[in-house]
């Protein structure tokens, strides 16, 4: 099985190649000046990694599954303030350009956490007596 890459990891990669100036400009980096933009790039990829990560999990305990999400009912969900959530929204955007907002790849984080939950061995229970010292 192929080996799939993390929300960070793509993320991150976004945005170092932005913060370089591009995919040219980022080949032509060397070692320690694409380890010092990697750097200076990863507390915005954490940001915005972390903001698609709560969108899905907004998603997923919504009752109504099938209504449209968007930015409004993110923000009814109580996971981050208007303001904050339109900041996100903006940063997410300049990384993921592809995407008015995160709810593709919402979409494709519970697709593959149901296809693990499908592919997990069965659990084993037993019962464990452990005595209280009290």
């Amino acid at each position: 099985m192929r080996k799939r890459d993390s929300i960070l990891s793509h993320t991150l990669t976004r945005a170092a190649t932005a913060r370089a100036g591009g995919a040219e400009a980022s080949s032509q980096l060397g070692k320690w000046d694409a380890l010092a933009v990697t750097a200076r790039a990863t507390p915005k990829a954490v940001q915005v990694a972390t903001f698609i990560i709560t969108w899905a999990t907004a998603w997923q305990l919504r009752e109504d599954k099938s209504a449209a999400f968007g930015i409004e009912a993110y923000t009814r969900e109580g996971f981050e303030s208007y303001r904050t959530a339109y900041r996100r929204l903006a940063d997410f955007r300049e990384l993921w350009p592809e995407y008015d907002t995160p709810q593709p790849l919402a979409e494709l984080i519970a697709a593959e956490v149901r296809r693990r939950k499908d592919d997990a061995l069965p659990t084993v229970s037993f019962e464990l007596e452990l005595p209280v010292l009290a």
